[in-house]
């Protein structure tokens, strides 16, 4: 590391300021190798988390549909079953990927003999091994299209799908208010007390949340900007009230969403009709924030994921600038930001052993939340960071604290140099937050810092303890 980069990183770490705006990543259209899917819109899309999976749509607006299924490895499509062999030409319908049972699960959409008729309720499964199998659940929810990516998985328990637009045994429309569970076996009412909403979208974050965020969509026939969470652990509903509330006047519909487990934050992008939109907005659980950026494509009506294998999202083939495209975009950066726990730790003479933990992805022009807990009460808990885990200066690393506290535990010790900072913390409390803010300085991309919490107790005699301590490595915009 150059001496003009070591100033850089201390004086973003010495500066506690606010206002540091959100992080704002780049929309990519990527450039596929081999064979395209056709032009589609209205897909049904999900992601096993190493590739991302596309199946049926309609071309454009017209009554031509899709019934063949893709998948996208972050390079090139793969097709991979051929038209008229398994669940139909059908549109706007709901699927994702139950990874317990290692299955796309497919249910209803528009299809069947014409995208704009022959509505079912069908359910369907499709794995490498039996192809597409039609499913014969004891009970069904009424047929529905509408559901824009709506459907998600709940690892462990099945795939869960909200709202749509409906149809009755006598044949007559409604918007769904229902919460429906497919088991593998047979779907599960788990509640009818939901916003009545179709043209939405739908979202499951993991614990701490254990949750869906659905935002959006047409409620009593007017598109609006609400936000739900239904609570995994009660079957409940309940809105959201938030500051700031993206969409403001025209609502939204036709969005594309999904949850980013490395920034624990909801996407949601484009949308409405006509040419669709280009801005791209985020929900951290409290609010919204505008991180549009240049470039990002004018879409609606198609699907969005996060693809784990590959760090990103990925979305399309969509609606784009009023027609029914293939392209294939990616959103995220080159580089991402990490926080990895490392080393070893030890407790206190009251037995409390510090945690160090971070629910935020470190970036350049991104503020930096670093969480001390089990902290003993009447402790002098300090923040140390550094460049180096091997060395402090001439010194090898680590540094047992009893040669210079003898009453220090055998295990506890200075794990990381001490060259950028040492904060006090305080004396009182079990926990406390360390907030970093950096500057947009695109030249502190990829540096790396080390951070640890030492509990110094000034009894008779005086010891130390520590936390493991976190490798910070920063991302980019």
């Amino acid at each position: 590391m150059s001496e003009i980069a070591r100033i850089a990183l201390f004086s973003s770490l010495a500066v506690m300021a606010a206002g540091v705006s959100a992080q704002s990543v780049p929309w990519t259209q990527q450039s596929p190798s081999g064979s395209l899917p056709l032009l589609r819109e209205r897909t049904f899309t999900a992601t096993d988390g190493v590739v991302y999976y596309m199946y049926g749509g309609q071309s454009g607006t017209t009554t031509t549909g899709r019934d063949d299924l893709w998948s996208w490895n972050g390079t090139a499509w793969t097709q991979l079953t051929p038209s008229g062999s398994g669940a139909g030409t059908r549109v706007g319908g709901v699927m994702a990927y139950d990874s317990v049972r290692g299955k796309l699960v497919v249910f209803s959409g528009k299809g069947t003999g014409g995208v704009w008729a022959n509505y079912d309720n069908q359910t369907w499964e499709w794995d490498a091994t039996n192809g597409w199998v039609q499913m014969s659940p004891s009970t069904v929810p009424d047929p529905r299209w509408l559901m824009n990516g709506s459907a998600v998985y709940f690892p462990g328990v099945g795939v869960i799908f909200h709202g749509g637009s409906a149809w009755d045994a006598s044949g007559t429309g409604y918007t769904s208010n229902e919460t429906w569970l497919w088991v593998g076996t047979d779907w599960v009412l788990l509640s009818s007390t939901g916003p009545a909403v179709n043209n939405h979208s739908m979202v499951y974050r993991p614990a701490p949340h254990d949750d869906l965020i659905l935002f959006g969509g047409v409620v009593n026939g007017t598109a609006g900007s609400d936000t739900y969470r239904f609570d995994l652990n009660t079957f409940t509903w309940s809105q959201i009230t938030t500051a700031t509330i993206p969409y403001a006047g025209t609502g939204v519909t036709g969005h594309l969403s999904y949850y980013n487990p490395i920034t624990d934050k909801v996407i949601v992008h484009g949308g409405n009709g006509g040419n669709g939109t280009n801005v791209t907005w985020q929900f951290d659980g409290v609010d919204w924030t505008d991180i549009s950026v240049a470039g990002a494509p004018s879409c609606r009506n198609g699907g969005a994921h996060w693809v784990g294998a590959l760090n990103v999202g990925v979305a399309g083939p969509m609606n784009e600038t009023n027609g029914a495209r293939n392209r294939t975009w990616h959103h995220g950066p080159q580089t991402w930001g990490t926080f990895t726990v490392m080393g070893t730790d030890c407790p206190t003479s009251a037995q409390q052993t510090a945690t160090i933990s971070s629910m935020d992805m470190p970036a350049i022009n991104a503020t930096l939340d670093i969480d001390f807990g089990n902290l003993t009460p009447g402790a002098q808990s300090l923040a140390v960071a550094g460049l180096s885990d091997t060395f402090l200066g001439s010194v090898p690393l680590p540094i047992p604290f009893a040669l210079i506290l003898p009453g220090s535990g055998a295990g506890c010790s200075l794990q990381i140099s001490t060259d950028l900072f040492s904060i006090p913390m305080g004396a009182a409390g079990t926990s406390a937050t360390l907030s970093l803010p950096f500057p947009n300085a695109p030249s502190l991309v990829g540096i790396s810092f080390y951070v640890q919490n030492v509990q110094v107790e000034l009894g008779a005699p005086p010891t130390a303890a520590n936390s493991k301590y976190a490798k910070v490595t920063l991302g980019e915009l």
